[in-house]
């Protein structure tokens, strides 16, 4: 609450005052002494009636928060220092830091959990922030592991092959029939039509036969 704030809180009380009276006594711890609710009604009237009561150090801050919930919005600055008064109180009770939390939460009750969490000390937060990450890392451990998509094999001339044992096996080309050669002439080199033998007369010819000179 800004200086301003408070000046008009107070003033307010003062003509609440003379108009209706004294309304909602001041609640005083015993113990201490401390004004526990009623701090801008005391500033407004030294002489305002006070109620003295016992309280545990967490009684006494879950009075005030409760006590200023009905009556008035809280700024943030102030309503930070009342959690964080909260979360040292059941630090010290043992209540594990990434609890603290939660346990502020179940003991104001019109509060959530992220608007608690931006309040209080960064210790607090990074325990949460730790925890968080631990369960979503174990989450991560327990997916199955996903293959990663086989890319498509190009096809064409020019692509290279895969090689290895993961290579198709490639398929085999037949054999091209032999080109038959025309015999020359081993004198004038000239392409012979038909080669006949020259005992039964047969054509030799396309079979390659070799003349001698």
């Amino acid at each position: 609450m800004s200086q301003l704030e408070h000046e008009a809180e107070v003033n307010m009380l003062k003509r609440s005052k003379e108009i209706v009276g004294y309304q909602q006594p001041v609640v005083i711890d015993k113990s201490t002494g401390q004004v526990v609710d009623g701090r801008h009604r005391k500033e407004a009237d030294p002489r305002w009636p006070e109620v003295v009561k016992e309280f545990t150090p967490k009684e006494r801050v879950l009075y005030r928060i409760h006590a200023n919930m009905a009556r008035r919005d809280v700024g943030r600055k102030e309503r930070g220092a009342e959690l964080a008064e909260l979360a040292l109180i059941l630090e010290d009770e043992g209540v594990p830091r990434d609890q603290i939390a939660r346990g502020v939460v179940n003991l104001v009750d019109f509060l959530t959990e992220k608007y608690v969490l931006s309040l209080l000390p960064s210790k607090y937060k990074a325990e949460k922030k730790r925890e968080a990450g631990l369960r979503s890392a174990r989450a991560r451990a327990r997916e199955p592991a996903e293959a990663p998509p086989t890319p498509p094999q190009p096809t064409g001339e020019g692509v290279a092959q895969p090689t290895g044992a993961a290579a198709p096996t490639p398929t085999p080309t037949p054999p091209r029939p032999p080109v038959q050669e025309k015999p020359t002439c081993p004198f004038c080199h000239m392409e012979l039509e038909k080669i006949l033998c020259p005992r039964c007369w047969r054509e030799l010819f396309p079979k390659k036969v070799v003349l001698k000179a």
